[in-house]
């Protein structure tokens, strides 16, 4: 450890909790993708980046859970009443 991390605070201590933390907050994963239906996906989507279209994927797979979760919920409150709903602003006929 050289004399200027000594006087910046950098101690063996430090240096072992900032990579703790980075490792926290930066942790990466290998996954074993198809690499036929990732190109499908990205011809599809027009998304560039693998990662964007993993993050896509992941997103509609929890918006098809949830609506799955909400379907299910269909009748299981009879005395429920929805709540007011937002209408905008009407347009006068041309």
């Amino acid at each position: 450890m050289s004399d200027l991390d000594r006087s910046r605070g950098w101690g063996r201590e430090a240096l072992t909790e900032y990579v703790r933390l980075c490792t926290l907050v930066c942790m990466r994963t290998t996954l074993n993708l198809d690499d036929a239906l990732l190109r499908e996906a990205m011809r599809a989507t027009g998304l560039r980046e693998k990662t964007a279209v993993v993050h896509a994927g992941l997103e509609a797979l929890l918006a098809r859970e949830r609506a799955r979760r909400l379907v299910a919920l269909g009748g299981a409150m009879p005395g429920f009443r929805a709540g007011r709903r937002r209408r905008s602003a009407r347009r006068s006929p041309a």
